[in-house]
Formats: structure tokens, C-alpha cells, sequence
């Protein structure tokens, strides 16, 4: 009796999980559609601009209104560094047009076709595309806002690093970019933590593959920000050649710590006492609460994305 109810326990569990696997799915289809159907059916996108010799990225602009100069968002996608792509914005390039941005996405190479120097050169490309490009379609380049998620706040916050301290990226240094107004980082991880290892299921779920992706990536000293920060003495650098940083993360967020963001920003501080870093705690939200709630049209996730950008 004690190993048939052991045995229905267990096959409850299996049945449990792949119930809840199966629910992710069929909502991150009908999200992937809804995506689709609305960057097919915008007519404010330019799309599919190449900015280096690989990768492109979309502009969200009103052709009308070009001669205006209007504050602009560049917006890194998520996706555990081997998936989504700049399609999975459109919500929030739609959104952005809506409230008088210019909204560029770009794409970066993903793992398995380019490691994590690459994506660094697919954004520090896309960035100075920017600045040398984007006024032609009415952006401000004085008034340059970056936002990413997730995995992309870790690629941006490393290539900003890199660019800051003339630091080689596939063996050439990066010379710093033009002055970045803002930037928002949202549920990245930077550090390596071991807490991971004990979060890790063993189910195969998505949430066990971006824990492992990310032990794996951070496990390696120049692909974690917090690691190179730790090189640099006290009160090394005047300037990280942006005006301010929103480093925000959320109350339910599973995947990433938040002691992640705290020990970003308190290396960041040591290095650079002056630095305008604010953090932003959201309060009931998971990792993708906030690009699923712009997906869904959540008024009040739409609201406090215009606010990160604003604030």
C-alpha cells in the first residue's frame, strides 16, 4: 500500500509538471502570435536595418513627425541568451510610438551561432549605430535611453563596463561609446551564485535551463560584471559615460537573486561614488512580469514601464 501511494504521488508530480509546462507553452505561443501579428500588421517600423555585417535592428518612428526631435529607447529582448528576438518587443515599440519615442530594436547573435563576445559586439554595434543614425529619423541622440531584460541587462551592463574601461572584447579594446542618458537593467544576473545550484529542479523545465545558462555563462570571471568590477581599485573611474541608472528588479522574480543587483550596484558605487544609480523594486511581479504584461496589455504594467524610462 505505502509503494502504490508513493508510486501515485509521484506520477501526480510528473502529471503536474508537465500540466504546468504545457500552460507555459500554449501562453508563450499565443504570446509569440500575438507578437507576430502585430509587427506584420504596424505600419510605423522600419524594419531589418542592418547595422553591422550580421544583425539588424527595427525603428519605430512616424514618418511624419521626423523633423521633431524626440527622445530615444533602445530596447535589448530577453531570452536566456539563446532565444526570442526583436519581434518579441513590438508591445513595447508600439507602446513607446504611442507615447512619442523612437524605438530601436535590434537583434544580437544568440547561443549556439555566437558566444557571449559576440553578442557584446552585436550590442556596442547597435548602440553607436544609433547615435550615428538615429536623427535622421527624429531622434534626439542627446536624450538616449537603453533599456534590456534579463539576459540582455547582462550583456548591456557588460558591454558598458567593457567600453568604460577601454576593455578588450575578441581581442580588440572597446573605446567608449557617446554619453548615454539612461539606462534601465531589468532582472539580470550578474554574479555567479551558488543559491542557483540548490534552485535547480532537475526538471528540465525553462526555468532550469536559464539557471544553467547562467551558471555556466558567470562561471567564467569575464562574463560576470560583479567579477571585473571587483578588479578595479576604489574611486578608479569619474565617469561610466551615463548620466543615470535604473537598476530595477521584482519582488517574485525565481530566477535571478536579488542580491545579484545589490552587489552591481555596490561595485559600481565603489568604483564611482558620484554615479546616479536608483533602485527600482516592483512589488508583485515575476522574471517576465513585465514583458508579459506588455504583451498583454496590462495598463498598469504599460504605465510602469513609461515611468522606468521616465524616471
Amino acid at each position: 500500500m505505502k509503494l502504490l501511494k508513493s508510486f501515485l504521488f509521484v506520477a501526480s508530480l510528473i502529471i503536474s509538471i508537465k500540466a504546468d509546462l504545457a500552460s507555459k507553452k500554449i501562453e508563450e505561443l499565443k504570446h509569440n502570435k500575438q507578437d507576430f501579428l502585430e509587427y506584420k500588421n504596424a505600419n510605423c517600423i522600419e524594419r531589418d536595418i542592418p547595422f553591422n555585417e550580421r544583425s539588424q535592428l527595427d525603428i519605430y518612428y512616424d514618418s511624419e513627425t521626423k523633423n521633431i526631435k524626440k527622445p530615444v529607447v533602445i530596447q535589448f529582448h530577453g531570452g536566456t541568451w539563446y532565444d526570442e528576438d526583436k519581434m518579441n518587443c513590438v508591445s513595447s515599440g508600439l507602446l513607446l510610438n504611442q507615447n512619442n519615442y523612437i524605438t530601436v530594436i535590434p537583434n544580437y547573435i544568440l547561443f549556439p551561432y555566437g558566444e557571449v563576445e559576440d553578442m557584446i559586439d552585436d550590442v556596442y554595434s547597435s548602440i553607436l549605430w544609433t547615435f550615428n543614425n538615429v536623427e535622421v529619423y527624429g531622434g534626439d541622440i542627446n536624450d538616449i535611453t537603453i533599456v534590456a531584460h534579463s539576459s540582455s541587462a547582462h550583456l548591456l551592463i557588460l558591454t558598458l563596463i567593457k567600453a568604460a574601461f577601454v576593455r578588450k572584447n575578441k581581442g580588440i579594446s572597446v573605446t567608449p561609446l557617446p554619453n548615454i542618458k539612461r539606462v534601465v537593467l531589468i532582472n539580470g544576473q550578474y554574479e555567479f551564485s551558488e543559491s542557483m545550484l540548490q534552485n535547480i529542479s532537475n526538471n528540465d523545465t525553462e526555468d532550469d535551463l536559464f539557471k544553467e545558462m547562467s551558471l555556466a555563462i558567470l562561471g567564467l570571471n569575464d562574463n560576470s560584471p560583479v567579477e571585473i568590477l571587483k578588479e578595479y581599485n576604489d574611486n578608479s573611474l569619474t565617469s561610466f559615460g551615463i548620466d543615470k541608472l535604473n537598476v530595477v528588479y521584482s519582488s517574485l522574480d525565481n530566477l535571478v537573486t536579488e542580491s545579484s543587483a545589490k552587489s552591481l550596484m555596490d561595485e559600481i558605487k565603489r568604483i564611482c561614488p558620484t554615479f546616479n544609480i536608483q533602485y527600482i523594486y516592483l512589488e508583485g511581479l515575476d522574471h517576465n512580469g513585465i514583458p508579459n504584461g506588455l504583451r498583454d496589455k496590462v495598463e498598469s504594467i504599460q504605465n510602469a514601464f513609461v515611468q522606468l524610462i521616465k524616471l
